[in-house]
């Protein structure tokens, strides 16, 4: 009698570890940048919650896993008024016969947009969160095949490097010093991970891109577009056709050198015409130092 009743204790305590060592892989699989399959962030493939979201002007719909992440409701609710200049330039330069690059994705806003428009889209973001629930959104749109998702950021070099993020669209990476320092401040250790970088020649060239593609680079780089600008004035000379770029320019690039900024500037100025909206673009050349400040959104272009 003692011996089965000692054989049930055992075998109960058995049960127990199993579901705790269950328990501990799922918490590591939802909150690292390890993946499932499915990966839909806490549902089955045959239970994923969908909702549908429209853009600016109703000119698009787009379908979204349900992420549960704390901003899904506010952004996506928010999307009808979501950055018309952006979606007027995608309009305006995006066709099949252009690959669109976002730099920055986050949860897919501009890449769903594009990739309806695109002979390819590639996208990266690094933030683990942000990257789980572009992934999400992704997989509920299988009609859209021509899209690639890279968990990477970009960079001057080859490199990794920590991050600072928890899917907000806020995240920072060291080289951003004050930044960081402010995120991770807010997020805690547990909001601190190590992500890779690339230079975005070499991520490019990785895909398949050849010079003579016609490109719109959408770059959101949360203030990392002041040491990595400066690294792709020749890469965008050679090209045998000039990308069109729609640049998130963040407060960070105040606090850049003189020196950097005038690189910066250099870089700018390949292009001929700049300006926040198609309806307002001017003369790149006309552009300064001034003009750099404060956050706002800027195209360049050449048409």
């Amino acid at each position: 009698m003692a011996g089965r009743k000692y054989g049930l204790v055992h075998y109960l305590m058995l049960l127990v570890g199993i579901f705790f060592a269950y328990s501990l892989l799922s918490s590591y699989f939802s909150s690292s940048g390890a993946s499932m399959n499915p990966v839909y962030l806490g549902y089955s493939k045959d239970e994923v919650k969908t909702v549908t979201a429209s853009y600016h002007d109703g000119r698009a719909t787009v379908k979204l896993a349900d992420t549960h992440l704390a901003n899904f409701d506010s952004f996506w609710s928010w999307l009808p008024t979501w950055k018309p200049n952006l979606l007027n330039a995608i309009d305006k330069y995006v066709d099949e016969t252009t690959i669109f690059v976002d730099a920055g994705a986050w949860e897919g806003p501009a890449l769903f947009y594009a990739a309806r428009k695109a002979a390819m889209s590639l996208a990266l973001e690094p933030d683990h969160a942000a990257f789980r629930a572009l992934r999400a959104h992704n997989q509920v749109n299988p009609e859209l095949e021509n899209v690639i998702l890279s968990p990477y950021c970009l960079s001057d070099r080859t490199e990794k490097i920590k991050m600072a993020g928890n899917g907000e669209g806020s995240s920072a990476i060291e080289r951003v010093p004050l930044k960081f320092e402010d995120e991770k401040i807010r997020l805690g250790a547990e909001g601190v991970f190590t992500v890779s970088c690339y230079p975005l020649q070499e991520f490019l060239a990785g895909k398949g891109v050849r010079s003579e593609k016609r490109l719109f680079i959408k770059m959101d780089l949360q203030g990392a577009e002041s040491y990595i600008l400066p690294t792709l004035t020749e890469w965008v000379a050679a090209r045998a056709v000039k990308p069109v770029i729609f640049l998130g320019i963040h407060e960070t690039l105040e606090n850049t050198r003189r020196e950097k900024i005038g690189k910066i500037l250099t870089f700018v100025q390949l292009f001929k015409l700049c300006g926040r909206d198609v309806d307002d673009l001017g003369p790149c050349s006309a552009i300064t130092a001034d003009s750099l400040k404060g956050m706002h959104d800027m195209i360049l272009a050449d048409y």
